[in-house]
């Protein structure tokens, strides 16, 4: 069993079973052993985890400016479903309400304002469409902090953090509306709390989840990572 604040292993003489709590010499914290039982099956986990190790679709590579992982949260059978659906949408949709204003040469106010939810659903759906062509989510991970990135070539959603201010990187699902459904992500807990990694599917959310817990060890044990 680690310390589930420094990582440090806990000696076998100072967990009390009886009174379910466990003591880390190295960093003095006191915990309950029973809320930790799932934290130590993930540093089984961990201990077993190799970043180089990737599964398809994920990207690992080591830089001299840092860890770079990336992976690709785009869907062809999304893209085939959508293109079709995004062109009769827009064409139609705008053709109808811009388009004869165009070849008129006349411009209609109240069609051009009718319209303006019609122009925000076709960008709407085809950023979705270059999202599922070419979106990516990744990671690049320095001795100091990290920065996430999801979005398609420049244009996406970014955050950042430094190891010195993290607490714990955690697994979670978000319930929105009804038990039952969510979202999964990952949550880096420090003065903030950063969620990333939801768009991620989840056959390559495990490998997400256990680079960043892999990384934020090494930092805690070395304080570098690479």
């Amino acid at each position: 069993m680690n310390c589930p604040n420094c990582r440090h292993p806990i000696a076998s003489s100072e967990v009390n079973v009886q009174k379910d709590i466990a003591h880390c010499s190295s960093c003095n914290h006191v915990f309950k052993i029973s809320e930790n039982i799932e934290a130590a099956e993930d540093d089984i986990l961990l201990e077993s985890f190799d970043p180089a190790v990737t599964p398809d679709g994920v990207h690992h590579e080591i830089k001299s400016d840092g860890v770079y992982i990336s992976i690709k949260t785009g869907s062809a059978k999304t893209a085939f479903i959508l293109i079709p659906f995004t062109l009769a949408w827009s064409g139609f949709s705008l053709g109808m309400l811009y388009g004869r204003q165009i070849l008129s040469g006349e411009f209609d106010l109240v069609m051009s304002i009718f319209g303006l939810p019609f122009l925000a659903g076709s960008i709407l759906l085809i950023g979705v469409v270059l999202n599922s062509l070419a979106g990516r989510a990744t990671l690049h991970l320095t001795n100091s902090g990290g920065t996430y990135f999801h979005g398609v070539g420049t244009l996406g959603i970014k955050k950042k953090w430094r190891w010195e201010e993290t607490v714990q990187i955690i697994d979670t699902i978000s319930t929105v509306r009804y038990p039952g459904s969510g979202t999964r992500a990952i949550k880096i807990e420090g003065p903030s709390r950063i969620s990333v990694g939801s768009a991620i599917k989840d056959d390559k959310v495990d490998y997400f989840y256990y680079a960043l817990r892999y990384y934020f060890d090494q930092y805690k044990r070395k304080k570098y990572i690479y």
